[in-house]
């Protein structure tokens, strides 16, 4: 397996990829924003487990995800046999113990890093992300809190770079969890140029242009811009965004040539 490097511009590439994606099929991928959103939340509100139970789960859903984008991506027609494919994304017991060893990897890495901040600022970035504590304006003028927050983020890219491309290189190509992990984080060092093209696009266009517009909207239409913001949020940029995911893995490692996924 090779992880090509690409130019900057194909960041810009991926998102328009995603956009046409959606483009082809609208009433599915909407769909599939507001069935992600449901899913999460629903497991996320379990009181005490739901947030570890997502992010441990988190690359075998994304897997499930990237399968059907996969099926729009190649014209298949979706029918009831191929969508009920998409459950069984598994070929062996082996892939769904790699994803869900992937998944506990980083959420132990991320309790490592949110104890390890409380070392600096004295837990107060820690009570934020566990929701014991608001994040207020006088916290945020704290040094200590920006030290904790800025060491935290970039303790946390390198992990984040690492599990990015595990569910397709354990869902497709059957790898084991450390060599996926090594994988996505070469794919992710050696494109930098169009990770950084490709967030600030998705950033401008997904929700910096939408909240600014939304808030016309809601000064004129008091409740309207609330609203506009959430339906483009479920109906345009999370089925885009998995769809420009699914672009940036073939022009990154290929796909396979078997039908394997």
């Amino acid at each position: 397996m090779q992880a090509h490097r690409l130019p900057a511009r194909h960041g810009w590439y991926w998102l328009r990829d995603g956009f046409l994606l959606w483009q082809s099929a609208p009433g599915l991928c909407v769909s599939l924003g507001f069935s992600s959103l449901f899913a999460l939340t629903l497991v996320g509100s379990i009181p005490y487990l739901g947030q570890p139970l997502v992010q441990f789960s988190l690359p075998v859903f994304v897997l499930l995800i990237l399968n059907l984008i996969d099926l729009i991506a190649r014209g298949k027609p979706l029918d009831a046999k191929k969508l009920a494919r998409i459950g069984t994304v598994f070929q062996s017991r082996r892939d769904l113990v790699a994803l869900i060893t992937v998944g506990i990897i980083y959420l132990l890495a991320n309790m490592l890093i949110i104890r390890f901040s409380a070392q600096i600022d004295g837990g107060i970035f820690r009570d934020i992300i566990l929701k014991r504590r608001e994040l207020d304006p006088l916290s945020m003028e704290l040094p200590a809190f920006r030290a904790a927050l800025l060491i935290s983020l970039g303790l946390l890219m390198p992990i984040l770079m690492a599990c990015w491309f595990t569910p397709p290189l354990i869902g497709w190509w059957h790898h084991a969890p450390a060599k996926a992990m090594f994988f996505s984080l070469l794919a992710c060092l050696r494109n930098w140029r169009a990770f950084s093209v490709y967030a600030l696009a998705s950033f401008s266009l997904g929700l910096l242009l939408p909240v600014f517009i939304a808030g016309v909207l809601e000064i004129l239409i008091p409740g309207m811009g609330v609203l506009a913001l959430l339906l483009w949020i479920l109906a345009w940029l999370i089925p885009v965004v998995f769809a420009s995911f699914h672009a940036s893995i073939r022009d990154i490692f290929g796909l396979p040539e078997n039908d394997c996924r």
